[in-house]
C-alpha cells in the first residue's frame, strides 16, 4: 500500500464516487489521504474537511473500493495522526450509516462514541454520529504501537 499526500482535491473526488456515485456532492475546502495498492491504483481515501480550529474539531470521512484490503494498522495510525497531531484536534468527528454494522464494529474497537441520528440517510435510513478525542486515542493500543514504531525509526535514523 501507498500513501497519496497533497492530492487533496483528487482523492476528495474520489471518495464522492464511492459515497455519492452520480451524486454532485463535494467536501468543499478538505485536506486528505489517499490510498493506493502497489501498482498505484486508488482503492480508499480519507477526507478531513469542517476543520474548527478554535474548537479543535474536525470531520473525517472514508471510503474504500469493494474488498480493497486498506485498512491496515498503519492506514488507520496515518488517517488519525493528521487531525490530532497535525492539526492539534480534541475531537474527530464522522458519521455512518446505522445499518452498516462491520464498519460502526471497527469504529467501536477504535475508541468511538456513537450517538444515533434518526433519518440522517433520509427517512428510512438512520445514522450514527461518531466521535474520537485525542485522549481516547493516545491511549489505543494501534496508536502506542504504531508510535514506538515509528520513534524506533526516526532514533535509527539519526
Amino acid at each position: 500500500m501507498r500513501y497519496v499526500y497533497g492530492q487533496d482535491a483528487a482523492v476528495a473526488r474520489f471518495a464522492v464516487s464511492i459515497i455519492s456515485p452520480g451524486q454532485q456532492r463535494t467536501f468543499g475546502p478538505c485536506q486528505a489521504i489517499g490510498v493506493t495498492d502497489d501498482n498505484g491504483k486508488p482503492v480508499a481515501a480519507i477526507v478531513y474537511n469542517n476543520f474548527n480550529r478554535v474548537a479543535g474539531t474536525i470531520e473525517m470521512s472514508a471510503a474504500a473500493l469493494p474488498r480493497s484490503r486498506w485498512l491496515s494498522r498503519e492506514t488507520i495510525w496515518r488517517a488519525y495522526r493528521h487531525p490530532f497531531e497535525t492539526l492539534k484536534c480534541q475531537t474527530v468527528f464522522g458519521h455512518a450509516r446505522a445499518d452498516d454494522e462491520p464498519w460502526l464494529r471497527i469504529l467501536a474497537s477504535l475508541g468511538h462514541a456513537f450517538i444515533t441520528v434518526p433519518r440522517c440517510y433520509g427517512r428510512d435510513a438512520d445514522g450514527v454520529l461518531v466521535m474520537l478525542t485525542v485522549e481516547e486515542w493516545q491511549t489505543h493500543p494501534i496508536h502506542q504501537r504504531c508510535r514506538r514504531s515509528v520513534d524506533t525509526s526516526i532514533r535509527e535514523a539519526a
